[in-house]
């Protein structure tokens, strides 16, 4: 039986690292606000995105609250160095080395951006981390989510690549299957856009993310 001073210490111990976590996803947002400023997700501040992402990130049963964290921050910050001058350096003084790890894994690559058949992405994405895989599966889903509820073409491009991010990131569903069932509610609406469009512009169908 543990003691009242190990009980005392554990509580100290989960404190202290819940303290470390909100400061992690402090600096994050912080970065990604700054570093992200002018830019727009469809109608809203590119850090309407970034939240939908950082939000649904799942807690998985061998994470602790530190490497929540990570994968939160990880999440907030997933196109800066993609999408903004900021570096992987700089990330990593900011947020730590894990942090930077994990964006810089989820950035497409300048040989990637000319490689119209995108076997260098999805290569890349086969072999990224665990934690890589569920953000980019949870910005997939998001992403796709927000196509529907927009009406957007760029749909069609994610539902063509379906296949090849299901192949890719096959790892990641077994932790995320919320996002799994997120993306396959809007490949069902995509196929039928007549039975589905009138619902999502009545109103019936409001939140794709949480159906």
């Amino acid at each position: 039986m543990k003691s009242r001073n190990t009980f005392s210490h554990d509580y100290k111990d989960r404190s202290d690292a819940a303290k470390a976590a909100d400061k992690l996803e402090k600096k994050a947002f912080d970065l990604a606000y700054s570093a992200h400023a002018g830019q727009k997700y469809g109608e809203h501040p590119y850090i309407y995105h970034l939240e939908m992402v950082a939000s649904a990130i799942p807690w998985l049963d061998t994470a602790d609250v530190t490497q929540f964290s990570i994968m939160k921050a990880a999440a907030l910050l997933h196109d800066v160095i993609e999408d903004t001058p900021i570096t992987r350096e700089q990330v990593a003084e900011e947020c730590g080395k894990e942090v930077a790890d994990i964006v810089w894994e989820l950035t497409n690559r300048p040989e990637e951006v000319n490689d119209k058949s995108r076997d260098l992405e999805f290569a890349r994405l086969s072999g990224i981390s665990l934690s890589a895989k569920i953000i980019k599966a949870t910005d997939l889903a998001c992403n796709m989510a927000c196509c529907v509820a927009d009406n957007s073409p760029y749909l069609s491009g994610y539902v063509a690549a379906w296949p090849r991010y299901n192949a890719a990131l096959a790892e990641a569903w077994t932790h995320h299957k919320h996002a799994l069932e997120s993306i396959q509610w809007c490949l069902r609406i995509a196929s039928e856009p007549g039975k589905w469009r009138p619902q999502i512009q009545s109103g019936l169908v409001t939140n794709i993310w949480s159906n």
